[in-house]
C-alpha cells in the first residue's frame, strides 16, 4: 500500500500489487515472477536479511509499499518487515496491520484494486486509520467466491485458512450505521420525488435547512407553502447534496441518498450562506475531489507559534488523550503550530467541551446517534461534542463513536478546513459506529496549502 507524504510526517502508504498482477497475468508470467521471487534455482536473494526483500525485479518494498499479495491459488502475501506496525489497533504514527491485512487478503480471494477510497481495497492507507468491509468489497468478494470456488481443491483450502480471518477482522472493525439513528425518518421517505405528499418531509426541509441545503428562511416560514409538499424548492436542494456527495443528482430519494442522509454527522453546515460548498467531481468519482476552504480561507495567524487548548469545566476528563494523543498530535505533523494544554481557569485559544440536547444554548446537539460535534472556524476555537453519545476513548469499538476520530475532524475546521466529498478524508462529515480515521493525501493537501506549508 506509494510513498510517504513526509518523513515523520502524516503520510499515505500504498499496496504493492502491480498493473499486471491486477489484470491476472498469464501463467507464464506468473511462474516467472515466483521464480525470481524466491531466487533461482533455491539461491536467497539478500542472504541474511528478509527473504521476501528483492532490489531487481520489480517487486521491492522500497517507495512506501507497505505489502502485496498474489491472485488465488499463488496464495501468499507479505509484509514489510520494516514499518512500524499497529498490531492491537491505529495510533497516529503506525499502520494498522489488521487493516493491511484485510486488503492484502482480498487480493488472495481474488478482488483488484476498488477507486472508491471508502473501500477496504483502496490501494492507499494513512496511519492511524483502521477500516473495514464496505459493499463493494463484500458484493465483490461473493461474486469472486462464487466464480473461483470450485476451480481447486487447493484454493478450497486457501479460502477455508484465510476466511475466518478474513471476516473475524471485519466483523471487529467495519462501521456500523447504529439503528436508532435521530434521522431515520428518512428512511420511510425512500423513493420520494417532487409531487410527494407524506409526513416526514417537513422533517427533512429542517434537516436540510441546518446543513445549508435550504437557506431561503422566507420559503421555510412561509404560510403558502404545503410542509409536507416534496416541491421544487427540495428537488432542488436534494440534487444539491447529491452533487456534494458525488451520487447522482437526480433529486429523487433513492437507497443511497437516504443512507447517506441517516448517517451520524458533524453539525458544520456544507453549505454557509448559500456560498461555500463542498468540492466534489462527477458523481462516483472520487479522482478529482478536493479539500475546501470556508468562505475566505480563514485561518490562524502564522505569527502564533503556539494555539493554547482547554477542557471547558463539567467536560469528560478520559477525553483528553484521544484530542491530545491522537487528534492534535495528527495536526501538528503538518501545521505550522504546537498544541499546548492549559487549565480551566487560563485563556486559550481553543476550547473543548460537551454538550447535550438539553444544555446546547445553540440547538445543535439532538440526542444520541444524529449530530455529533459542532466546530467554529478560525477564529472561534470552540469545539463541542454531543454529552448523549456513546463515545470510544480508547481506540475503536464497534458500537461506539471513536472521539479521537470525531476529534481530528472538528479540529480540522478550527483550523480552517470544510467539509470534503472524499468518503476516505477525514473531513468527510459523515461517522459510523466503529470508525476510526487518520489523515488522508486531500486533508494534508488542503492544510499545507491553507497554512504555506511545504
Amino acid at each position: 500500500m506509494a510513498a510517504s507524504v513526509g518523513e515523520g510526517k502524516a503520510s499515505v502508504r500504498r499496496d504493492g500489487s502491480k498493473e499486471e498482477h491486477r489484470r491476472q497475468a498469464a501463467s507464464a508470467t506468473r511462474e516467472r515472477r515466483d521464480r525470481d521471487y524466491y531466487g533461482r534455482e533455491g539461491e536467497e536473494k539478500e542472504k541474511g536479511k528478509k527473504r521476501w526483500r528483492r532490489s531487481n525485479d520489480g517487486w521491492a518494498f522500497s517507495g512506501g509499499i507497505l505489502a502485496y499479495a498474489f491472485k488465488p491459488q499463488d496464495g501468499q502475501m507479505y509484509f514489510d518487515g520494516d514499518d512500524n506496525w499497529a498490531m492491537n489497533g491505529p495510533t497516529p504514527q503506525q499502520v494498522d496491520l489488521g487493516t493491511v491485512a484485510l486488503h492484502e487478503l482480498g487480493h488472495v480471494l481474488g478482488l483488484l484494486h476498488s477507486s472508491d477510497p471508502s473501500a477496504i481495497m483502496f490501494p492507499s492507507i494513512s496511519p492511524g486509520t483502521m477500516k473495514g468491509l464496505e459493499k463493494d468489497d463484500i458484493a465483490g468478494t461473493e461474486g469472486q467466491l462464487v466464480v473461483m470456488a470450485s476451480n481447486t481443491i487447493y484454493f478450497s483450502a486457501i479460502v477455508a485458512l484465510l476466511l475466518p480471518f478474513y471476516f473475524l477482522h471485519a466483523v471487529s472493525s467495519r462501521p456500523l450505521i447504529p439503528e436508532n439513528s435521530q434521522f431515520e425518518f428518512i428512511k420511510t421517505l425512500q423513493d420520494g420525488r417532487k409531487g410527494d405528499k407524506k409526513a416526514g418531509i417537513y422533517q427533512l426541509k429542517q434537516y436540510l435547512h441546518k446543513f445549508g441545503y435550504l437557506n431561503d428562511s422566507q420559503y421555510l416560514q412561509s404560510t403558502e407553502v404545503d410542509d409536507h409538499v416534496f416541491d421544487e424548492n427540495l428537488e432542488r436542494a436534494i440534487r444539491t447534496y447529491q452533487i456534494n456527495f458525488n451520487l447522482k443528482p437526480t433529486g429523487v430519494l433513492d437507497d443511497q441518498t437516504v443512507s447517506n442522509m441517516m448517517m451520524p454527522r458533524c453539525g458544520v453546515a456544507d453549505i454557509i450562506d448559500g456560498r461555500t460548498r463542498m468540492k466534489a467531481g462527477a458523481a462516483g468519482d472520487y479522482h478529482h475531489i478536493d479539500y475546501a476552504f470556508f468562505d475566505g480561507e480563514l485561518r490562524w495567524p502564522l505569527s502564533k507559534k503556539i494555539l493554547t487548548w482547554k477542557l471547558l469545566p463539567g467536560s469528560r476528563q478520559d477525553a483528553v488523550d484521544p484530542i491530545r494523543d491522537y487528534a492534535l498530535l495528527s495536526w501538528a505533523s503538518i501545521t505550522p503550530f504546537q498544541y499546548q494544554q492549559v487549565g480551566e481557569d487560563a485563556s486559550s485559544d481553543i476550547k473543548i467541551g460537551f454538550r447535550t440536547r438539553g444544555s446546547d444554548p445553540a440547538g445543535v446537539m439532538d440526542g444520541p446517534n444524529g449530530t455529533l460535534a459542532m466546530s467554529f472556524p478560525p477564529c472561534g476555537g470552540e469545539l463541542y461534542f454531543d454529552g448523549d453519545e456513546n463515545w470510544a476513548m480508547n481506540g475503536p469499538n464497534p458500537d461506539q463513536f471513536d472521539l479521537g476520530t470525531v476529534a481530528l475532524h472538528e479540529l480540522g475546521h478550527i483550523l480552517g478546513l470544510k467539509h470534503s466529498s472524499d468518503p476516505g478524508s477525514v473531513m468527510f462529515p459523515g461517522f459510523a459506529w466503529g470508525l476510526v480515521k487518520g489523515l488522508t493525501e486531500d486533508d494534508i493537501a488542503g492544510m499545507k496549502a491553507l497554512y504555506n506549508v511545504t
